[in-house]
């Protein structure tokens, strides 16, 4: 996904993630984060990490940490960033991204520092001018015009 660093993630994530993509390695992450994985060098076509990822992803995995038995790392909290970000970049609001991830606004919004709201926000959100257009000299007294004065 654009947008989405790779150096972010922990460990061999990133390694994967420059080789074979970061959809991939947050594939990768998601499904076997938290426990040790043998990766195959050249993985048959009915290997489980070809059904993960695809095969051709799958070989490109393989030719970087083929044979080895390595921890994937578990990544929880750059999943939940990617996650949070990857919605924002497709459209979601502050609301449904909470909703989705079940966080708080605040933790979304320090999810978000940097991510400018997308284009249906932008326009959505807009504030509406109170006043109507008016000739500069006659904003002051078109605002006073709807005040109440007591004495």
């Amino acid at each position: 996904m654009s947008g989405i660093s790779e150096f972010a993630l922990p460990g061999i994530l990133a390694d994967i993630a420059r080789a074979a993509g970061v959809d991939t390695a947050v594939t990768i992450a998601r499904q076997l984060g938290g426990r040790r994985y043998h990766f195959p060098r050249d993985p048959h076509p009915q290997h489980p990490l070809c059904a993960l990822i695809g095969q051709p992803q799958a070989r490109l995995v393989g030719t970087l940490l083929g044979g080895e038995r390595m921890p994937v790392p578990s990544a929880r909290t750059y999943l939940r960033w990617y996650d949070a970000r990857s919605l924002r970049m497709a459209g979601a609001s502050v609301v449904e991204i909470c909703a989705a991830l079940q966080l708080t606004e605040s933790q979304v919004y320090r999810l978000l520092r940097g991510v400018e709201a997308p284009p249906r926000e932008a326009a959505l959100g807009a504030p509406t001018p109170l006043i109507p257009d008016v000739p500069a000299g006659r904003k002051k007294a078109a605002a006073n015009a709807g005040q109440l004065t007591l004495f």
